[in-house]
């Protein structure tokens, strides 16, 4: 574990938070060691190993820097410029802007956060929705109390950059049914982690799952992880009023 740090420190030293290079991509190219979801850790794109460095480079710029919210997380954050689009454009396009990457985990967005993801922006507001990609037994994995570790890893490594940043934190989406106790577990463990910080969360259950508890397939993709148009109008439903209230003037 230890050798595992230094390793990571000495990468981040290397490349401190500016652009990457091409050594840089042909480095880190390959799938990183296994770690805590706290442990910070490159993506890996196996069909394209030098994809997600390159996506991470380019997004740091995404955007206005001057924007008044910043979501954080994975594909569900990022395909707000896909399936969610619309919705986006009408609901949060004049304030926001989304950084996510497919495939993040927590660990991804710990090592995003010390590579520059935030350099000069100063947002008032960051909704972070991350975790699930930590639920599989890969490079990512871990335990549903190791996963909220990480979460809350990602919250103190956003903090020290921006320390009078408010937070809205998602509970984990409900997805296929095999993750679901998982995730129903995960996401009351996430709202006894907020209400010790005295953050905002919202669950997202109540939103996807119908009156029998069951997912609603009408909202996915039928991979029934990533979410279709409807969908993100539900999404944007369920948040768009506490991200209002946290925008206001005290």
């Amino acid at each position: 574990m230890i050798f595992l740090r230094f390793c990571l420190l000495s990468l981040g030293l290397a490349f401190g938070a500016g652009a990457l290079f091409a050594d840089d991509f042909a480095k880190l190219a390959v799938a990183p060691p296994k770690g805590k979801p706290w442990e910070p850790a490159w993506g890996y794109w196996p069909s394209r190993p030098e994809g997600w460095l390159k996506m991470h480079d380019d997004i740091r710029g995404l955007g206005d820097p001057e924007a008044r919210v910043v979501f954080l997380g994975d594909s569900l954050t990022r395909n707000w410029q896909g399936e969610g689009r619309a919705v986006w454009r009408e609901r949060f396009a004049a304030f926001s802007v989304p950084l996510g990457i497919g495939g993040d985990s927590t660990r991804q967005t710990l090592w995003r956060l010390e590579h520059g993801m935030l350099d000069g922006r100063r947002p008032e507001l960051v909704v972070l929705m991350i975790g699930t990609n930590n639920l599989y037994g890969d490079f990512n994995g871990g335990t549903d109390e190791e996963i909220v570790r990480g979460v809350g890893a990602v919250l103190e490594a956003v903090r020290l950059r921006l320390p009078r940043v408010k937070f809205l934190l998602l509970g984990l989406l409900p997805r296929q049914p095999e993750y679901d106790a998982r995730i129903r577990n995960i996401t009351t463990k996430l709202a006894a982690l907020a209400a010790g910080e005295k953050l905002s969360l919202i669950d997202l259950g109540p939103s996807f799952r119908g009156a029998d508890g069951l997912l609603d397939a009408s909202l996915y993709e039928p991979d029934k992880v990533h979410l279709n148009a409807k969908g993100y109008a539900a999404l944007a439903d369920a948040i768009q009023g506490e991200i209002e209230r946290l925008l206001r003037p005290r």
